[in-house]
């Protein structure tokens, strides 16, 4: 599971639903608090990545035949879109794990917001500068909105994972060991 679509960025009286036409006080629309209560819900559900990412030989027993079954059930699924739930997604795992997954999910989400040559405050200018000029009917101002919803989506769930790392910071008995995660892939 990688992808999770995030519920739609908030609007304001000024934030027209759907015209060709936009008023003079338009403003760009943003998330709210509610993205984090739908994350906190929801967003482990697109950990299964960093699960396997993070993953060290103290997290399962025979993880080796463990993960060749995952392997072969997507194999066997009949498209990418009907694969069942794997093994690796309904694993309870350990503190450490998970503390790692989560830094990986924040690392990830970083990552990809920086590929971006812009920021969400530069891209909101140049949207609000395109309605100002009239151009809010083109594909630049729909691409624009685009970029930016991508943008505020990673930000958001960089925010969310910073937060969790954050509250269980204080967690007793972990070594920094069980919570290292390798910026670059073991050679084994």
């Amino acid at each position: 599971r990688w992808a999770l679509p995030l519920p739609p960025r908030l609007t304001t009286d000024v934030t027209p639903p759907s015209t060709t036409i936009l008023p003079d006080d338009y403003t760009v629309p943003s998330f709210g608090t509610e993205v984090y209560e739908f994350l906190e819900t929801h967003g482990l559900s697109i950990s299964l990545p960093c699960r396997l990412v993070t993953l060290t030989e103290d997290d399962l027993d025979n993880a080796e035949d463990f993960l060749l079954k995952d392997i072969e059930t997507l194999e066997k699924a009949p498209s990418p879109l009907d694969t069942p739930t794997l093994q690796l997604e309904e694993l309870q795992v350990s503190p450490a794990w998970m503390i790692r997954t989560i830094h990986c999910l924040r690392m990830m989400a970083s990552a990809q917001k920086d590929m971006y040559a812009t920021t969400i405050e530069s891209k909101t200018r140049e949207i609000m500068a395109l309605a100002r000029d009239g151009k809010s009917n083109t594909l630049e101002f729909n691409a624009a909105h685009v970029m930016l919803g991508e943008m505020q989506s990673q930000e958001a769930l960089e925010t969310w994972a910073l937060d969790v790392l954050q509250s269980v910071s204080g967690i007793e008995g972990l070594s920094p060991q069980e919570l290292y995660v390798r910026s670059e892939p073991c050679l084994n």
